[in-house]
């Protein structure tokens, strides 16, 4: 603290209260900030006001610049606390501002020649993070600033909190990634519940009501061009049945129709800075006393199919709600499709077919499809006569006997990252450093807890209290047990590979200060001796696996490359692996097939020789075996 600052008692200008209080709220008030998730206008009040408390001022401002340095700058937000005498237009110009964002701290003392500011005037360069706009925090003293030593006890409270508008944006972008995860996934759940229904009427009003339940709306309607163009309403949400005769049912064709003929979406009301037509909009929501509309075209393969209009009295929609509303309707039009056309009765759909597939054969012409069709006939007498070698063809993992899988230890960031996938490692090197700074501070504490209560202890041992000395002591036990935890998490914060092999999971270079929960998998080390194949066969192939049958397998990385391997032992319990059961099957590798570059995890095709069978058996087992079934009783 400096002189000139000590000898002043300041007053807040809305509370009473001294000095120390008041800059006491306002630490607290900023320390609530790292952990704010609200809007940005109410951050940067929050932020400002604090500032300004911390650092006794009268006036506080965030500037900001979007573009190069001919950009001029832009007031985001101002802060003058009530205080008399404050001009609110009046702010640094703009050489000032480009000053402190080539030398990141101006500081400019009371009295100062061409200063705008009597008391004197500090700026900052705030860092929000890469590819963000140039942002400048300027403040101005309730007291004249006469010394540099005065403005640097300024810069020092300033430095402080300086990263909380970093913290608060990387907050912002952490919850919007994540929010957009969310709906993704939203998306694929609406994919899975639509196959549950066979119909296309089901399959629309399933959509419309999923819709209105996930957007909050008061009614969704789904509409599908007929053969001449024009729109059918087809689903209305949470109605089975509804009259398309409807005055208000056409009133919704209408606008649905109104954004098929623009082939984009359309909001109601309609923004000012769009220039898409919305009478039919306006009209629909005047007769169901509606305050916001959105309607949007449904497409495949650029080809409009239908339209979708979604009702809320509640909220505007908002941009991202659109985004999604397109990202539902774009995955979900082809199923629409698919049952569309299977809602054909069946007479038409097969007519369709033959029509299709055999118009060449009929008449003059079509030369190529007859010659076609005899060197088909050729072919398949040459199938029904031949032999060929038969293989079964099964995927397979190559897999390692010792593999490790190091979890995150505790909740934290991540501060260092030494090693990358694929990267060989000995026991005990380290591989990752998780941040310990919270930990080591917590650990400070706790150490000043125990030598407090041993303290206490003894005056309380020295007074002949021995109720309050036993409580000394049991609270320094406690705070000893406290210490021995945080101690071995910070030993812990430090992970380590447990065996040598190689890092063949946790590429973790780009989460540099990332944040991890406590058993999340970081890495994952497989030793790279005694690898063997492990074959999904499937269960209808089995039968004809015999222990010591030779193969040949092939990776997806090198399909150029084949190896032999010989099936060792083969499980005699299936499993269920993507719907079917099906038979692993271990098989070694001959130890002159190996190469350096092969990593446990990689995956390929394996073919195992069976022997020589008909080629028209090869070709059609399948569909045999499968009519079998099915005529079978």
């Amino acid at each position: 603290m400096t002189v000139g600052l000590k000898d002043q008692s300041v007053t807040d200008n809305r509370e009473g209260g001294d000095r120390r209080g008041s800059v006491d709220r306002c630490i607290a008030q900023l320390t609530e900030l790292r952990r704010f998730t609200g809007p940005p206008d109410a951050f940067w009040g929050h932020y400002l006001t604090g500032v300004a408390g911390l650092c006794v001022a009268i006036q506080s401002g965030i500037l900001i610049r979007q573009g190069d340095a001919e950009v001029p700058w832009q007031t985001l937000r101002l802060w003058h606390g009530g205080a008399r005498g404050v001009r609110e237009n009046l702010l640094p110009p703009k050489a000032l501002l480009d000053r402190t964002i080539r030398e990141g701290l101006v500081l400019e003392l009371a009295g100062a020649k061409g200063g705008l500011f009597k008391t004197g005037l500090l700026l900052l360069r705030m860092n929000i993070g890469p590819g963000q706009p140039d942002v400048v925090l300027f403040l101005v003293p309730r007291y004249p600033l006469k010394t540099g030593e005065e403005g640097q006890e300024w810069v020092y409270r300033l430095k402080l909190v300086a990263d909380i508008p970093a913290l608060y944006q990387q907050s912002r972008e952490y919850h919007q990634s994540r929010r957009d995860v969310v709906r993704i996934a939203e998306v694929l759940d609406l994919i899975g519940r639509l196959q549950v229904d066979k119909t296309f009427s089901q399959v629309t009003l399933t959509l419309c009501n999923e819709l209105a339940t996930r957007f909050e709306c008061n009614q969704v309607g789904l509409g599908w061009l007929d053969e001449e163009g024009y729109v059918e309403l087809k689903s209305i949400s949470h109605m089975v049945k509804f009259d398309r005769k409807m005055v208000t049912a056409q009133s919704l064709e209408s606008a649905m129709e109104e954004s098929l003929d623009q082939d984009a979406e359309i909001l109601w009301p309609p923004d000012p800075q769009r220039s898409e037509i919305t009478l039919a909009h306006g009209s629909y929501a005047q007769e169901r006393s509606l305050q916001y509309l959105v309607s949007l075209p449904l497409r495949h393969g650029g080809t409009q199919v239908g339209a979708l209009t979604c009702e809320r009295r509640g909220a505007p929609f908002s941009e991202f709600d659109v985004w999604s509303l397109r990202l539902f309707a774009d995955h979900t039009v082809l199923r629409l499709l698919e049952l569309k056309k299977a809602d054909l009765w069946m007479g038409a759909r097969v007519v369709d077919f033959l029509t299709d597939l055999t118009a060449p054969l009929w008449g003059r012409g079509h030369v190529v499809v007859k010659f076609l069709g005899v060197l088909g006939t050729l072919l398949l007498l040459f199938s029904l006569l031949s032999f060929w070698p038969y293989r079964v063809e099964a995927p397979f993992l190559l897999k390692t006997d010792d593999s490790y899988t190091l979890p995150a230890p505790f909740d934290g960031f991540i501060e260092e990252v030494v090693v990358k996938e694929g990267d060989r490692v000995t026991k005990n090197r380290t591989l990752a450093t998780l941040d310990s700074r919270e930990l080591q501070l917590e650990e400070s504490s706790t150490l000043a807890e125990i030598s407090r209560y041993a303290l206490e202890a003894e005056k309380a041992r020295s007074e002949g209290a021995l109720a309050e000395m036993r409580i000394a002591q049991a609270m320094q036990t406690q705070m000893r047990a406290k210490h021995g935890r945080i101690a071995y998490q910070i030993e812990r914060a430090h992970i380590r590979a447990p065996m040598a092999g190689i890092i063949v999971e946790g590429d973790l270079q780009k989460l540099l200060g990332a944040p991890v929960r406590r058993g999340d998998p970081l890495f994952r080390v497989a030793s790279l001796t005694q690898m063997h194949v492990m074959i999904d066969v499937d269960e209808r192939d089995i039968h004809e696996i015999r222990v010591g049958m030779d193969g040949e397998i092939a990776f997806i990385g090198r399909p150029d490359q084949y190896y032999l391997i010989r099936v060792a032992r083969i499980n005699p319990v299936a499993e269920v692996r993507d719907g079917r059961n099906v038979f692993l099957v271990r098989a070694e590798i001959k130890a002159t097939e190996t190469a350096d570059w092969w990593r446990p995890g990689m995956s390929g095709v394996v073919k195992l020789d069976v022997g020589q069978r008909r080629i028209i058996w090869i070709f059609t087992h399948r569909t045999v075996e499968f009519l079998r079934m099915l005529v079978w009783w």
